[in-house]
């Protein structure tokens, strides 16, 4: 299967920060278009200003996008869109996801399981599932848990 359109979820955390240099990092070696979608849903009981929000959301998607496009080598940048959704997350990502060839998502949210559920029943346009990728990006504090588990081990301890 060859990959087209590359659709990320992204809302401004480590995770999806990592998710988002993934799917650049692919796109800039197969060709494919990334799409970032950026989910929202106002709360709270007042009225939200939605034209407001909107655009703040849309100017940090748009810096997050230059930066990972930016880390990029200069002769292979892919194409990247990007859109701020009025839905849920897995709403916003099932819709985008039938015009994708694949799916990608950082990791540490229920986001994973809801998607993957809701994208077996809203084939796209290959039919069936479109593939969804779940980038781990690792914390200091993973880090440091990997390094501390390593030194347990005889060889390395030395």
């Amino acid at each position: 299967m060859t990959i087209d359109r590359i659709v990320v979820g992204y809302d401004g955390y480590r995770q999806s920060r990592g998710a988002l240099a993934s799917a650049v990092r692919e796109a800039s070696v197969t060709g494919a278009v990334v799409h970032v979608v950026t989910a929202w849903t106002p709360s709270g009981h007042r009225p939200p200003e939605v034209a407001a929000m909107a655009e703040r959301l849309r100017h940090r998607q748009a810096e997050a996008v230059r930066a990972a496009v930016g880390r990029v080598s200069v002769g292979s940048r892919p194409v990247v869109t990007a859109s701020v959704v009025l839905a849920d997350p897995v709403t916003a990502l099932a819709m985008a996801a039938e015009q994708a060839d694949l799916v990608v998502i950082g990791s540490g949210t229920h986001v994973p399981e809801r998607l993957t559920a809701r994208l077996k029943r809203w084939p796209h346009r290959h039919g069936g599932p479109c593939p969804v990728r779940v980038v781990r990006t690792l914390s200091m504090n993973d880090v440091r848990l990997e390094i501390r588990d390593l030194t347990r081990i005889p060889q390395l301890a030395s």
